[in-house]
């Protein structure tokens, strides 16, 4: 699967920026993953997809700024036709999954640079729905082929559906 953008600016181990274009953007709320972000395990160092989601995207453009007046962007757009946009994305970590299917959070980063790909249905339904049997609560607002599962066992105390 191709990458839907590259990692950009200064990265943090729960939060990250990424510049994609248009055809390509991830909606806000889409699942993205960073492939083969180094982790340290004791004294062993792996590989983990970093699974994130999209929680925010900007649209601006380095010739067209809030300083200039109305008659200065026309006559910019009248000459260039057009003011390509630089497209920004801000994703949020959720995290990886180990070699036991548990959930972790990276106590690494990802490098600047680093392709950013939508994540995959199997990754999403190992890591939404990782009980054996579970039941099923719903799917994931932008897939609706993934369905998400609640474990019983993990409900203690009060519990309203609604």
């Amino acid at each position: 699967m191709s990458a839907v953008g590259y990692v950009v600016g200064e990265v943090r181990t729960d939060e990250f920026t990424f510049v994609t274009n248009s055809e390509i953007t991830p909606p806000r709320l889409e699942y993205v993953v960073l492939r083969d972000v180094q982790e340290r395990v004791g004294d062993d160092v792996r590989r983990m997809d970093v699974l994130a989601q999209v929680t925010g995207l900007s649209v601006s453009s380095r010739l067209l700024n809030t300083g200039m007046s109305y008659s200065e962007v026309e006559a910019i757009l009248a000459r260039l036709r057009s003011a390509p946009p630089i497209i920004i994305g801000t994703a949020t970590v959720l995290g990886y999954l180990d070699p036991h299917n548990i959930v972790r959070y990276p106590r690494g980063a990802a490098a600047p640079g680093a392709e950013v790909h939508k994540a995959e249905d199997a990754l999403l339904e190992r890591f939404f729905s990782k009980v054996e049997s579970g039941m099923k609560i719903g799917s994931l607002i932008n897939r609706p082929q993934v369905g998400v599962d609640c474990d019983p066992n993990g409900l203690r105390r009060h519990l309203a559906v609604i």
